[in-house]
């Protein structure tokens, strides 16, 4: 367990002589706001209340989040501890960008990390604990949290209109739900200012921790949008500052999947130029809290015993390297605010690495409380009352991580950028799942525009390479699964199995069994066998931290089955440990769609215009459906003009609830239409289904 007596004395004797109590603590941690966006500079331009941050308290300027994704990150604050550690890696483990990893509020519950982490430790310390706004992702869990005293959580990611799950009114809670005209930022700044103040006129004595968690200004698909109506007119030509990332030009030197990345049409710049005003206006509506909430703390006197804290639980690329989004190792994603102010601490800037993981730990150290000795972060208790302290060797290199595909303007597709990097003083180094490396000398390059790693030493190679494993506690190799990713999937005979392992050491192979339980069955790549088989999948980065795998699965009709088939999955480090194996279930996709004909009926007499019609049926998604119009009298074949001698087909509109149509004007004569439906996976009515019918 890491000391902080020194320090804690220094604070408790500054208390004691003043005849203070614990300090007050507030911590604010927002959502999506990159470092840049919360500088002096934008403070000053859009932001008066946020001021006094600047003003008072102090900022740190190379502050990182090791997983820049939402539920991650704040898991991660709350545990003080890297997401390989805490075992949640995204924001839903029911989503195919999850990759197949956990995550998400159930997680956290079921894990029982509720039990021990910053709100019990604070609770332990002797305080009063209070949780208002955002709390994890997804998969959410009702009831409250054991370290929480007062629990107010907002689900979703609806600026208006929210539901709430609180213990305002029963001790294990219940759902609320906010009028439709009503801002959540608001809503949550009005709890945080009624919860102080009843807490401070009733308890004194006691002193609080208040976690709020705003939703500014996390992205929202909401019709509401996220701008409070009383600024919908304000700043109208903000757009996105031009720095030399943005749209970044030359990506020849980039890796992992970058390079797919297109340039930004002028329809995204556009789009991003919108995001980025309305993420202003909605931070607008929050410093307008912070407003409130500071003079709440001067009337009631508090202020010069409570110390805020304000960060954000990831950064946001906003056109940066060609992203719109976050879950990349770059600075526009992990670099976030941090500001502190409050007794002692003065009003400077401070450029010491800090992790979000620190601030945990620095919490607790001025709460006078513990910390367990598992947690992986540093408390910066020492810069806080020293900022002279020398800056670049004062922490280790901060381990970033991701897991989660991102979704960016001009793809289709999630992109996968799944990576482990380390990110020093004044350095960044990428280790990408495809097992391609970057390396940045921030410097000379402050922009992360030119990839240097081919332009260091191989001994300099190797040591990036050493630490990034030595950072990253031993742990038992872990694999997640992409592809089938839904508890039995519809497969088609040919498909690729795929997914992600990673292990700290390195993964030497990824291991896969095709099982038929009901028959006692194992695939053999070949056939089903009766004796167990394992099928070795190709990795796109063996013997590196973290790797994609693959594997093409072909069963044949000849060797096909009803059943359903378990999947069971092995990874294999390079010490030749085996991870606990995943398993799961898919299913054969092997019936052909229903197809009919309902227009026109069987030897009907139509006239020009007219329209085939019908419909189509699968249990999984129709792909086509094809028609065949053949002249009865002639042998020919319709190709949508004319009458020819070679056979083709053509394909109809796929309408709404199984429906399709053809429409074209045939000739005058009598006609043969078969039509035959395909499903995503090749199956196809065997039989073809026909009609005749007569054209005037």
């Amino acid at each position: 367990m890491r000391s902080y007596l020194p320090i804690l004395l220094l604070v408790l004797f500054g208390q004691f002589c003043c005849g203070q109590q614990q300090p007050n603590i507030i911590l604010i941690n927002l959502d999506d706001v990159d470092e840049n966006t919360l500088s002096p500079t934008k403070i000053n331009l859009f932001f008066p209340n946020m001021e006094r941050f600047c003003s008072e308290g102090m900022r740190f300027t190379n502050a990182h989040v090791t997983t820049p994704l939402c539920g991650p990150s704040r898991c991660c604050l709350l545990q003080a501890q890297y997401a390989h550690n805490t075992g949640s890696r995204v924001n839903d483990p029911n989503s195919e960008k999850g990759n197949g990893f956990d995550g998400g509020h159930r997680y956290y519950i079921e894990k029982g990390f509720d039990q021990d982490d910053l709100s019990t430790w604070m609770q332990d310390a002797g305080y009063r604990t209070m949780m208002v706004g955002k709390y994890l992702n997804n998969d959410v869990v009702r009831g409250i949290p054991a370290g929480w005293d007062d629990f107010y959580s907002s689900w979703g990611s609806k600026y208006f209109g929210t539901y709430r799950f609180t213990n305002r009114q029963v001790a294990n809670g219940r759902v609320e739900v906010l009028p439709q005209e009503k801002n959540r930022t608001i809503a949550e700044a009005e709890d945080v200012i009624e919860l102080i103040s009843a807490h401070s006129d009733a308890s004194p004595d006691q002193p609080f921790f208040m976690y709020w968690n705003p939703l500014a200004s996390h992205q929202t698909r909401d019709a509401a949008g996220l701008i409070e109506p009383r600024y919908n007119h304000w700043w109208p030509n903000l757009r996105v500052p031009r720095t030399p990332n943005f749209d970044e030009a030359d990506f020849s030197d980039k890796r992992g999947a970058l390079w797919m990345l297109p340039r930004l049409t002028e329809s995204i710049r556009d789009s991003v130029d919108a995001h980025y005003r309305e993420r202003i206006l909605s931070l607008r509506t929050f410093d307008d809290m912070v407003g409130q909430l500071f003079e709440t703390l001067d009337s009631k006197g508090i202020t010069e015993n409570t110390y805020v804290i304000l960060t954000s639980d990831n950064g946001w690329l906003e056109g940066h390297h060609r992203m719109n989004g976050k879950s990349v190792p770059y600075d526009r994603a992990t670099k976030v605010p941090l500001y502190v102010l409050g007794p002692g601490v003065q009003t400077t800037i401070a450029n010491h690495l800090i992790a979000h993981i620190d601030i945990g730990p620095t919490v607790v150290g001025l709460a006078s409380g513990v910390t367990p000795n598992w947690i992986d972060g540093k408390s910066f208790l020492d810069v806080l009352f020293d900022p002279d302290i020398e800056d670049h060797n004062w922490r280790e290199p901060i381990l970033i991580e991701n897991w989660a595909a991102i979704n960016t303007s001009g793809l289709p597709d999630p992109v996968d950028l799944a990576s482990t990097a380390l990110r020093y003083f004044d350095e960044a180094y990428i280790e990408w799942f495809n097992g391609e490396f970057e390396y940045y000398h921030l410097p000379s390059d402050p922009h992360q525009i030119r990839n240097a790693y081919d332009q260091l030493s191989t001994a300099r190679k190797i040591d990036l390479a050493t630490e990034i494993r030595m950072i990253k506690t031993p742990t038992i190799p872990q694999v997640g699964m992409i592809r089938p990713f839904e508890e039995f999937d519809l497969v088609g005979r040919q498909f690729d199995l795929q997914g992600i392992a990673e292990d700290d050491e390195g993964m030497l192979a990824v291991k896969v069994a095709l099982i038929d339980p009901l028959d006692r069955r194992f695939w053999n790549g070949t056939e089903w066998q009766d004796d167990f088989f394992q099928l070795t999948t190709e990795l796109t980065n063996p013997g590196g931290q973290i790797t994609k795998w693959r594997i093409p699965i072909d069963i044949p009709r000849t060797a096909a089955i009803e059943n359903p088939i378990r999947l069971r999955i092995w990874a294999v480090d390079l010490s030749r440990n085996y991870d606990s194996d995943r398993s799961a279930w898919f299913r054969l996709d092997l019936s052909p769609p229903v197809c009919r004909i309902e227009h026109p009926t069987r030897h009907q007499t139509v006239f020009n215009p007219f329209a085939i019609t019908g419909t189509v049926m699968d249990e999984n998604e129709v792909r086509q459906v094809r028609l065949v119009i053949k002249d009865r009298d002639t042998g020919k074949f319709w190709n949508g003009s004319i009458m020819v001698d070679d056979w083709n087909f053509h394909l109809a509109a796929l309408l709404e609830d199984g429906q399709w149509s053809y429409q074209s004007p045939l000739p005058a004569g009598r006609y043969y239409v078969s039509v035959r439906g395909i499903d995503e996976h090749g199956n196809h009515n065997a039989t073809v289904v026909n009609q005749f019918f007569k054209v005037q």
